[in-house]
């Protein structure tokens, strides 16, 4: 026989896949064109390369010519859109016309000179034409059509850099204040000339004048002259032409720029002067419908307050109280005008909460030698009470009462929430939350095979102060930004489906000040009192694990928390740091309260994140995290760890994103990893994270973006498990290591960031040897022979950013 029927299943096998590839071929083949010109020739893509570059790094190159790709004139621009990169549909067709690209050399030109380079040639553009046929919907008929490409080539050349910077201000006074802030310039010797950093540095003046009185003053009433002339090719004493002709060509090769920054003739004489504030007026129940102009005037109650100047408050509907009014006010009577002050003002009132805009007048009033200023602050409020509902999807490893059993894979939540934004009439803000949610079960094994994993209902009441009172009041006397008390009381049910039922209630005061850039958290006292109600299920486990009954302790916590939170700026704005630093210690008491335990610990934690953008839209992203507890109460006696609501966590989507929340740990202790119960709780934490993010495309008009990744850390306690593993000990730090792998889509909605990664694990502390996985499989066991298979991967689903 020629031939042999084929196997039934080879058909689908072979031909699926193929049609797949096909249908792929076929559809990205596929190029709609709507609102083709009438000529039949249209711009495709313009392209700028940059050559010969000596000046700028090749990422700073990328960078510009993406820039000048938006430079390009917009009727030989062509907007297209797609879906996934497979299919595309140009939804504006741009004519082609040889006299716009000419105009795009003179956008492009404009761009070059304010970055400083005025020798850039751009004389070369390469054209290229494709006669094609296309659609102008997907179902229509195809026509012929001429497909335009464009690429500038761009030749930077020599920079202009700066050579000299002075000031020469007639007023003394402002000459006096601009040599004490000299070391603060944006402009520098040798640097390269930007007209972008010129404007800084008088936008830098006038800030500076502003915060000294001059009320008036604006980077108009300044000037900057810019002087290119070589005085070697206009001086008389050299007589060699030959020599001048070598300067010439030096100063093609280097040239350079004088910068003088001087007071603008003709400006109003006003600006050079500075203005006292005579009075403030402040209105504080401004409807929107009233006309500012029309309210000036009104009679007020003169106020007289000695910490904070005098100033009126008109209090006719007694909607808010003038004193609660007051404490927001930085402008002083009798002060110089200070721009700082100003804006620490209206940025008070607007982040409050009770006023949702603010309207100004100023007027004023010359004396022989200085200026008045009256200020008329119109405060117009905002809806004073709100009700909410929502729906909430979260996931976080952030163990407290509250949270400390939701987010494993996805945790949804229904929300109903009460808002009043001036309680007593004094701009306290009160908001009441009711939330019920539940946790879907990701690993339906062991003891749980259902849908549902955790249930739970939350209460929680809060109010915010805007102010800082006792015992941090003499604080708040210091006038730092955004002093805030927030008094906050909650009650949590948890219900852990076949493992145990938890209530929690806890109430606390929390005291949050900023002093320049850095931002102070107190929270003193913090009261929670745990009940738990075990089941047989977990009581075996426990009696697997004998370490969880340390952890799985009801009892109480009266402690005092602080956070540190500063963000940290350079010279380079393609770098960026955060640092955060949580410590909390409980108060000294008795091993037993309300019957119960009573915890007694110290614990701090911290994180430093940077950020370094590698183009517009490109970064690299680093983490490094650390966090210890002890349980000083067991100092002495039998080792006892921190309460598990206390404990830290690894594994989700926002740490070792190859392992599911709670999966990873201890060291590479296998106690938890042959139980029914697979959570670990440690005492120890160290991670580091790195991540690449770049831009895929836009679908929708919205971003896609993309990233690649690396986790490495663990949890430990301070003490083994029964197998001789979990405690930290640096000599087998790095065989309790774990490290993963991955990568994901992030969904920037504008409003929210959808994430969804997808980690691999490169090495789990738990297999034979150092835990590297020497050859890649889906699943795989840990070191004790015949024990159940376990994915290397996790596909992980989280809002926001990891970090």
């Amino acid at each position: 026989m020629f031939f042999r029927r084929p196997d039934k299943h080879t058909f689908p096998q072979l031909t699926l896949p193929l049609c797949c590839f096909l249908v792929l071929v076929f559809v990205s083949a596929c190029v709609e064109v709507k609102n083709m010109p009438a000529s039949g020739v249209y711009t495709r893509n313009n392209e700028v390369d940059i050559v010969n570059n000596k000046v700028l790094s090749r990422q700073d190159e990328r960078d510009a010519e993406e820039l000048l790709s938006e430079y390009v004139d917009d009727s030989i621009k062509t907007a297209s859109t797609g879906f996934f990169g497979i299919y595309k549909k140009i939804i504006a067709a741009g004519e082609f016309d040889s006299t716009y690209l000419e105009s795009s050399k003179r956008f492009f030109r404009g761009y070059l000179n304010a970055e400083g380079f005025y020798n850039a040639s751009m004389d070369t553009v390469i054209i290229t034409y494709d006669t094609t046929m296309r659609r102008t919907s997907f179902f229509g008929k195809e026509r012929e059509v001429v497909e335009v490409k464009n690429k500038f080539i761009i030749n930077l050349g020599p920079p202009l850099r700066i050579d000299t910077i002075t000031y020469t201000f007639r007023d003394s006074a402002l000459q006096q204040l601009v040599e004490q802030n000299s070391n603060k310039s944006f402009l520098a010797k040798g640097n390269r000339y930007k007209k972008a950093d010129v404007a800084a540095e008088m936008d830098r003046l006038s800030n500076i004048f502003r915060n000294q009185g001059y009320f008036k003053m604006s980077r108009s009433a300044l000037l900057t002259e810019a002087d290119t002339t070589d005085p070697a090719l206009v001086s008389t004493e050299i007589l060699d032409p030959f020599e001048t002709i070598r300067a010439a060509q030096r100063r093609l090769e280097s040239p350079t720029v004088k910068l003088r920054i001087f007071q603008r003739p003709g400006t109003d004489p006003e600006a050079y002067k500075t203005f006292k504030v005579d009075s403030v007026f402040i209105y504080p129940d401004t409807r929107v419908r009233d006309n500012p102009d029309s309210l000036i005037g009104t009679e007020f109650a003169y106020v007289d307050s000695p910490t904070r100047g005098p100033i009126y408050v008109l209090e006719n509907s007694q909607a808010f109280f003038g004193r609660i009014v007051r404490r927001q006010n930085f402008i002083y009577p009798g002060r110089l005008y200070n721009d700082s002050s100003y804006f620490r003002t209206i940025n008070n009132y607007t982040g409050l909460g009770p006023w949702q805009q603010i309207d100004l007048r100023t007027k004023t009033s010359m004396t022989d030698s200085t200026g008045l200023i009256n200020f008329h602050l119109f405060l117009i409020p905002a809806k004073r009470k709100s009700l909410q509902f929502d729906i909430e999807g979260s996931q976080n490893n952030n163990i407290s009462v509250s949270n400390a059993l939701a987010g494993r894979f996805l945790a949804l939540s229904f929300n109903v929430s009460h808002r009043n934004r001036n309680t007593f009439h004094r701009a306290i803000q009160s908001n009441t939350i009711a939330r019920a949610g539940f946790e879907l079960n990701n690993s339906r094994d062991g003891v749980n095979s259902g849908l549902f994993q955790t249930f739970l209902i939350n209460l929680n009441h809060s109010y915010t102060f805007p102010r800082l009172v006792w015992p941090f009041a003499f604080v708040d006397k210091k006038q730092y930004l955004l002093s805030r008390t927030k008094f906050s009381a909650d009650w949590l049910y948890t219900d852990r489906i076949d493992f145990f039922q938890q209530s929690a209630v806890g109430a606390r005061m929390q005291y949050t000040w900023r002093k320049k850039v850095v931002t102070h958290t107190v929270t003193i006292p913090n009261f929670e009192t745990v009940y738990l109600t075990v089941t047989d299920s977990l009581i075996k486990v426990i009696q697997q694990n004998p370490s969880l009954l340390l952890s799985f302790r009801q009892g109480t916590i009266f402690s005092t928390g602080y956070t540190y939170f500063r963000p940290i700026t350079y010279k380079s704005d393609k770098h960026s740091s955060l640092v955060r630093i949580n410590a909390e210690v409980t108060f000294p008491g008795p091993d037993l309260l309300f019957d119960r335990a009573y915890f007694q610990f110290f614990k701090i934690d911290g994180q430093i994140q940077h950020q370094i953008k590698t183009s517009l839209t490109s970064s690299w992203n680093f983490r490094l995290f650390g966090g210890v507890g002890w349980e000083y109460a067991s100092i002495g006696q039998v080792q006892r760890t921190l309460p598990y609501y206390r404990q830290f966590v690894a594994g989700g989507a926002n740490s070792m994103r190859a392992w599911p929340l709670r999966q990873l740990g201890l060291g590479r202790s296998i106690v938890s990893d042959t139980s029914s119960f697979f959570d670990r709780f440690g005492d120890i934490q160290l991670e580091a994270n790195a991540e690449y993010r770049f831009k895929l495309f836009r679908l929708f008009g919205f971003d896609i973006n993309g990233v690649a990744f690396a986790d490495i850390g663990n949890v430990w306690n301070h003490f083994d498990n029964a197998d001789g593993e979990g405690e930290l000990r640096f000599d087998r730090l790095y065989k309790d290591l774990a490290v993963a792998t991955g990568t994901g889509m992030r969904f920037d909605l504008q409003f929210l960031i959808l994430r969804l990664d997808f980690g691999i694990k490169l090495k789990d502390p738990v297999r034979d040897g150092a835990g590297w996985m020497r050859d890649f499989t889906w699943k795989g066991t840990n070191r004790i022979p015949g024990s159940a298979e376990k994915p290397n991967y996790a596909l992980q689903f989280g809002i926001g950013y990891p970090f």
